[in-house]
């Protein structure tokens, strides 16, 4: 495949500096520490897609020749980074796995794309990013068509179009790294018209969207089908906002493909909640409810994964399967179990399983075996130090949490009283 691969035009390989390092042997530049930063920089307006490969890495060496022919067909520039070579720039651009792929746009990574092992995948994924990340609907019958159709996220600002809040939704459209798409109407009467549409759905009411300023919905074609939030244009609430569209548009539990083993250990959420389940022998509405409670009230810090029993001929996905389920320990169907992530290292690449023994109908009990995971997680989210993480994670800490009378002793103990109240809210 390498052999026959299309070498992208003489132009192509000279529009990043000369200063940017090397072309490898797939025609694609190599940028060092020294110039990454210029690239970016230069190429802001267009895009910039980087792929960050280890050369010892056999699906770095499997995406290469894929890589290199997307290259050839999108309009924004395109460098690799070797994280051996670069291990500062790496580590500055929190590259944990690789390959990993990486778009950046108006000096800032706007996706991230572990996901595309193949060029027209990486094209599409280019292409999108390359475009503006919200548009402005001007009608009514496109509102309708909106709320009508089903397919992928949108999230829709109610807000005056040259308002301060607009330009934070913009700000905000274009630093949400994953696919989802940012609309704004076009003056008061298309918001009424999209509040009436709302309503008539019972999606949002009217009355509760005009009691708030800057209201956000979020369409979705599963779990809730809508969700609502409220912002202030500032860059802290810029930033929740965003935060907020991440989580919030998740699906509440994910079915686990062997295929996209990768993509969910090495993501964003570093702590997975697995129901593994025989198809053959559904587990009770119970079970299913408690499962799901749980991923209501931890969304955000924990993935929740259903993971099935191997069914059907297709043999080398159920050997994968089977491959995944010994190594998380699953004997018997149904199980429950916490992976986590947050240690995994060179030396302990899996991270830690820890199986649950209890009802798997108690819905408290479920949801309380989960807390000092989420805590842990939320505190590492966060950017808090690895004792303030730990002591969060601690039980008899989450019991001191819930009680206001303590919080003279958590001061003593050094948490910051806002992590505290924090903490407090959110778990």
């Amino acid at each position: 495949m390498r052999g026959h691969m299309l070498r992208p035009p003489l132009v192509l390989l000279l529009g990043l500096h000369a200063t940017s390092g090397i072309v490898d042997d797939d025609g694609v530049r190599i940028l060092k520490g020294s110039s990454f930063a210029d690239a970016v920089r230069t190429h802001a307006d267009e895009g910039l897609l980087v792929d960050f490969y280890a050369p010892w890495c056999r699906h770095c060496t499997a995406l290469a020749p894929e890589f290199a022919a997307a290259c050839t067909q999108v309009d924004a520039a395109c460098a690799k980074v070797d994280v051996t070579a670069e291990a500062a720039l790496a580590a500055s651009q929190n590259i944990t796995n690789y390959p990993a792929l990486r778009f950046y746009r108006q000096g800032r990574v706007v996706d991230a794309t572990p996901g595309a092992t193949d060029a027209a995948a990486i094209v599409a994924t280019a292409r999108r990013l390359a475009r503006d990340r919200y548009r402005t609907l001007t009608t009514v019958a496109a509102v309708d068509e909106l709320f009508a159709g089903r397919a992928g996220v949108r999230v829709l600002a109610l807000v005056p179009d040259e308002s301060r809040a607009a330009q934070a939704f913009r700000h905000v459209a274009e630093a949400v790294k994953d696919p989802a798409e940012f609309l704004l109407l076009d003056g008061p009467d298309l918001m009424r018209h999209a509040l009436d549409e709302a309503e008539k759905r019972r999606l949002y009411t009217s009355a509760e969207a005009s009691a708030h300023a800057n209201s956000v919905l979020l369409l979705k074609p599963y779990d809730e089908l809508v969700d609502v939030a409220q912002f202030k244009p500032s860059k802290k609430g810029r930033k929740k906002l965003g935060r907020w569209v991440e989580d919030r548009m998740l699906p509440l539990v994910v079915p686990f493909l062997p295929d996209y083993v990768d993509m969910i250990f090495g993501g964003p959420l570093k702590v997975h909640a697995i129901l593994a389940v025989d198809p053959a022998a559904p587990p009770a509405p119970q079970i299913r409810d408690a499962f799901y409670n749980a991923a209501q009230r931890h969304r955000g810090r924990v993935m929740h994964i259903a993971m099935f029993k191997e069914s059907g001929e297709d043999e080398s996905y159920n050997e994968a399967l089977r491959h995944t389920l010994r190594f998380l320990k699953v004997t018997r169907f149904p199980t429950y179990l916490v992976s986590d992530m947050t240690g995994a290292d060179e030396a302990n690449s899996g991270g830690s399983q820890t199986h649950f023994d209890g009802d798997l109908a108690d819905a408290d009990a479920v949801l309380e075996f989960q807390r000092p995971f989420a805590a842990k997680a939320l505190a590492l989210r966060d950017g808090r130090d690895a004792r303030t993480a730990e002591l969060l994670r601690n039980p008899k800490f989450q019991a001191l949490v819930s009680d206001p009378r303590m919080a003279s002793l958590i001061e003593v103990l050094g948490v910051p009283r806002g992590l505290v109240d924090q903490a407090r809210a959110e778990l």
